[in-house]
């Protein structure tokens, strides 16, 4: 952990511009904002086969909570 406050805000602003700094991260984020969905569904409408969100999650843009089996994601 960063001690310094002012360290700790700019490795934020680090995070989350890293975490935006990809489309396909926006273009998640971008659903994500119209309501909560599951990986599964999030990574088909991306066009991709896997969506990883990670680091939106790490940046403190996504939330995430288990229903059984299913991850489902939504804004912070």
């Amino acid at each position: 952990p960063i001690s310094d406050p002012k360290q700790a805000l700019l490795a934020q602003f680090v995070a989350v511009a890293r975490a935006l700094g990809n489309p396909h991260r926006l273009k998640l984020l971008e659903f994500v904002a119209q309501g909560e969905l599951s990986v599964n569904a999030l990574a088909s409408r991306i066009g991709l086969s896997i969506a990883t969100p990670h680091l939106l999650r790490r940046a403190g843009l996504l939330a995430v909570r288990q229903e059984g089996t299913r991850v489902l994601y939504r804004l912070a």
